[in-house]
């Protein structure tokens, strides 16, 4: 009869188990460490935005840009990460809503002023012709005379608001159909 002698060290793939265990369960670790200390940075009250600042607009309403700005820093990524934290805002997304808001914004740039305070510079359209219909058109379900529903035109030729009646000629009109 042969006797077998049994180790009380674990083999050579019990350890290498053991070891990615350990590796594994450090990565996991290490993982949520990051996004906890990236959290705690970001949510910081040094790292909020408190305050917007608006400058270049004359026809839309300065508490209208504020407003859309305060209302596009509502709300967290992920559930987790504040949007209205100054590394994190979303820029793209609020410039996109200024310019689809307001078509008679030309350009919009939001950056970060300092820690607490976003600055929005936004630049308007020039009128530099107007477009009449040459028959009447309805607008908003209501028949318009067609010298009412003109749209003034910027100096690429592009139309992005009714004009206001106006007496006499101020820019040069145009009239189709």
């Amino acid at each position: 009869m042969v006797a077998r002698v049994v180790s009380s060290r674990p083999s050579l793939r019990e350890r290498k188990r053991r070891r990615v265990f350990i590796f594994a369960g450090f990565a996991v670790f290490a993982a949520v460490l990051l996004v906890v200390l990236v959290w705690g940075f970001v949510s910081a009250p040094f790292a909020r935005i408190m305050t917007v600042s608006v400058s270049g607009s004359d026809v839309v309403p300065t508490a209208s840009v504020e407003d859309v700005v305060r209302h596009g820093l509502e709300g967290k990524y992920a559930l987790v990460f504040p949007k209205n934290s100054v590394f994190l805002y979303p820029r793209k997304a609020i410039e996109r809503s200024l310019l689809s808001l307001y078509p008679t914004l030309k350009t919009t740039g939001v950056h970060a002023k300092n820690f607490h305070t976003l600055s929005v510079v936004v630049s308007e359209r020039e009128p530099h012709a107007l477009w009449c219909p040459s028959t009447p058109v309805e607008v908003n379900g209501q028949q318009m005379d067609a010298g009412k529903a003109c749209v003034l035109l910027d100096e690429n030729g592009l139309a992005y608001a009714y004009a206001p009646e106006y007496s006499g000629v101020v820019y040069q009109t145009y009239y189709g159909g």
